[in-house]
């Protein structure tokens, strides 16, 4: 079964994340680029397009890690905030 870009844009609000952008979609493969709405940190994916539900499985995966990203920028951000801080003091 070939799936198409309406295929992968449900399959991203089936996992809640809708922001995404520059989604194509060639033969059996989709190319994206995922972005924070917190930060300016973005990750480009590429994901297989053999079914459904690998292709879940394939964003689940990509989440955490794009997720996990995120929390390491938020944490630096705020430990140098905190660093700053302290030296003003």
């Amino acid at each position: 079964m070939s799936l198409n870009l309406d295929d992968v844009k449900k399959a991203f609000l089936d996992c809640e994340f809708p922001f995404y952008k520059s989604l194509e979609v060639e033969e059996n493969k989709a190319v994206c680029t995922l972005y924070s709405i917190k930060s300016d940190f973005y990750s480009t994916i590429m994901m297989e397009l053999s079914s459904y539900e690998k292709l879940i499985h394939q964003i689940s995966i990509e989440l955490i890690k794009f997720r996990s990203n995120e929390m390491l920028i938020d944490q630096t951000a705020q430990t140098q905030a905190e660093s700053i801080a302290i030296h003003l003091d």
